[in-house]
């Protein structure tokens, strides 16, 4: 998605009457793995993830976060939050460091001097992935010229933020969101998935998507996941060989005492059971 060579640090210069760069830039490929490394922004931090899928494990100042970063997916980091962070493997990404200023002038504009860009750990949104990784690119093509580009971009960039964090609530799911909820579940899975996880990846509230995706679907998201787990968990059990424990954790149950109580609830019979049956 974006051709970074080893390091891209770039600031717009300070604007009249500020100590502080309007954008900067920063980007970096295949940086090692990093064992709880700590750093804080002045600014708004809107990061992308580039290349591979990486395991990326964050302490904020509002929790500790977890997940699998794929090629594309962002991340919204707010001003002056401390951030430890740690990886398993390489990681490339690219940042956009926002001015204060600059996101407040923005907010000014549209009229919304309360609207916040909120901490996000992780989430997806192709319009800002596409400005950040067009702003990155600018920036190493043209160097300090890009400034004028640079600045417009990200007042493109908070623009769509503030609208999206704002219209989240109203609007309705569309089929690419709901399959995209459905992929979310299908991917964790195995890890259990976090519904917080879900809806920040979507770029909504707990509360929006769970109403929302009723709305969508006519089924709780809690309901898809069981229904998808069910569907998992026959098709592993008639036509593999594995056990009923390693079924049960590949399907996000801690023990199979858990998943036998879930499988007889759903299915009226137990897991054994089922596979016997099957396999007449």
């Amino acid at each position: 998605m974006i051709s970074t060579p080893n390091l891209l640090d770039l600031a717009t210069p300070p604007r009249a009457g500020s100590v502080e760069a309007p954008v900067r830039i920063f980007a970096v490929q295949c940086a090692p793995p990093s064992e709880g490394v700590t750093a804080s922004s002045s600014g708004h931090v809107i990061g992308l993830h580039v290349g591979r899928a990486v395991r990326v494990v964050q302490r904020r100042d509002d929790g500790r976060f977890e997940g699998v970063f794929r090629d594309g997916q962002l991340t919204s980091i707010p001003a002056g939050c401390s951030v430890s962070c740690w990886t398993e493997a390489s990681v490339s990404f690219a940042h956009v460091h926002l001015g204060q200023d600059l996101v407040r002038s923005v907010r000014e504009d549209l009229r919304r001097p309360g609207a916040a860009l909120s901490s996000r750990f992780q989430f997806d949104d192709p319009v800002a992935r596409e400005v950040v990784s067009c702003m990155t690119q600018e920036a190493r093509r043209t160097g300090a010229a890009a400034s004028l580009f640079l600045e417009s971009a990200a007042v493109v960039l908070v623009q769509r933020l503030l609208r999206r964090a704002d219209g989240a609530g109203s609007r309705g799911l569309s089929q690419s969101m709901v399959t995209r909820v459905r992929d979310l579940l299908d991917a964790e899975m195995a890890e259990g998935p976090s519904l917080v996880r879900v809806a920040d990846a979507i770029g909504m509230s707990l509360r929006n998507l769970t109403r929302m995706y009723k709305r969508a679907t006519g089924e709780s998201v809690h309901q898809t996941l069981s229904r998808m787990r069910m569907i998992r968990a026959k098709q592993l059990l008639s036509t593999t060989g594995e056990g009923i424990l390693e079924v049960a954790l590949r399907l996000g149950f801690s023990n199979p005492s858990q998943f036998a109580a879930f499988f007889r609830r759903h299915a009226g019979i137990t897991p054994s059971r089922f596979r016997a049956m099957t396999r007449a």
